[in-house]
């Protein structure tokens, strides 16, 4: 593992910083990284070996030091290390050990304590809890395509599947029976967002949409979205168009 390390960045420099090596991990050659953050630590799903239901953790410990008189000398000292013990969660249905893709639901205020996980299986959508090391199962995306990308919010996760359509799924934070409940919705106010030229994509399964955001909003403006749309997952899809360079 390699990191930055931005500690001693105040303002915007002319040098480049250095990638140093962190860790060995020991995990296999052809082990291809499923990571998702979480309590600021690292979570590495799908390790040969490990099994169903856990997880490795790189844990992040960053401590501060004061000075016992007053001055500029105070520092900050960070402590990491790849967790021994390996991490199990707890719910009503496992999630795999496959490959898959990760997203972190935020918060109001304060750290990511739980993230996606849709697995290329498409058995299910597992949000995990690390402070409570626990599962929800929640229904998997209506478009099962591994080359879709996923983004969440704090009540929400968005999918733009290859195509350019964009499908959300309502999250309500602590009620996991609302969420077993949820149902994934196509964003037709958005319309079609994909690059020309995106290529063929490995699409598995994708059923025409059945539940959709419509308002009259969108009858009688052609398209408008739903302030609930907008509200709960259109945030998190703006930072997923800025690194996928449409905005």
């Amino acid at each position: 593992m390699y990191g930055l390390n931005m500690d001693s960045l105040k303002v915007a420099q002319s040098e480049a910083l250095e990638w140093n090596p962190v860790q060995e991990f020991g995990f296999p050659d052809n082990y291809t990284p499923v990571m998702a953050l979480a309590q600021n630590h690292i979570h590495f799903l799908d390790v040969e070996g490990d099994g169903p239901g856990n997880a490795r953790i790189f844990v992040i410990h960053c401590e501060h030091f004061l000075p016992k008189s007053k001055g500029p000398s105070s520092h900050v000292h960070l402590v990491s290390y790849l967790q021994p013990q390996i991490q199990g969660y707890t719910g009503d249905k496992t999630f795999p050990a496959v490959h898959g893709q990760t997203t972190s639901f935020f918060k109001d205020s304060g750290v990511q304590q739980e993230f996606a996980f849709i697995p290329d299986d498409f058995s299910a959508t597992y949000v995990i809890n690390v402070e409570k090391n626990s599962t929800q199962t929640l229904p998997p995306p209506t478009v099962k395509d591994t080359k879709s990308f996923y983004v969440a919010g704090i009540t929400s996760l968005v999918q733009l599947d290859p195509t350019g359509a964009v499908y959300f799924l309502p999250y309500t934070p602590d009620d996991s029976s609302s969420n077993t409940k949820a149902a994934w919705s196509n964003v037709k106010g958005l319309g079609v967002v994909a690059p020309p030229n995106s290529g063929e994509s490995s699409t598995v399964t994708k059923p025409q949409p059945t539940n959709t955001v419509t308002t009259d909003n969108d009858r009688s403006s052609g398209g408008a979205l739903s302030s609930y749309a907008v509200t709960s997952g259109l945030v998190g899809l703006s930072v997923l168009f800025a690194v996928l360079g449409f905005l």
